[in-house]
């Protein structure tokens, strides 16, 4: 007698009768139980796959490195602007010869120096002198000096 795995083309080790010995009503019944089986097997094998996308994490995608002019122009500065920005210790990465900046890097180097030279800022206290008090200076306290006419 052949079995279902016979029939979907596994071999086994024990011999087998030729698939005539097989009666018709047999391989209906494997027939139905397979079509009964296959949708099943497809949703259980679509959930196994959902599980797993869903324990993927997403893997950061790179930053594209730029190259001098490309970040000139980013920058909206020169060349020699960049290559000066070099000495002074703006980010970038050696690919061989060549220096490739990334520009997240190169603007949080650029915050970083803006912050850090930026005058401190005034206390949002009160002023010593009140407003009434700067009005009478600047206007000489509402009273004119007679000015000498000449006779």
């Amino acid at each position: 007698m052949r079995t279902a795995m016979h029939i979907v083309g596994h071999e086994s080790s024990t011999a087998t009768p030729p698939a005539n010995d097989v009666p018709g009503e047999t391989l209906g019944a494997v027939d139905a139980i397979l079509n009964q089986l296959a949708p099943v097997v497809a949703l259980w094998v679509q959930q196994m796959i959902r599980e797993s996308m869903a324990q993927l994490q997403p893997v950061p995608c790179a930053e594209p490195l730029l190259d001098k002019r490309t970040l000139a122009h980013q920058l909206n500065v020169s060349l020699a602007t960049i290559d000066r920005l070099d000495r002074d210790g703006q980010p970038f990465i050696r690919v061989g010869d060549a220096k490739r900046y990334e520009l997240t890097a190169v603007l949080d180097w650029h915050r970083a120096r803006t912050a850090k030279d930026a005058p401190p800022s005034l206390p949002a206290s009160q002023p010593d002198v009140d407003e009434c008090e700067i009005r009478r200076v600047s206007t000489g306290g509402g009273k004119r000096a007679a000015s000498p006419r000449s006779e």
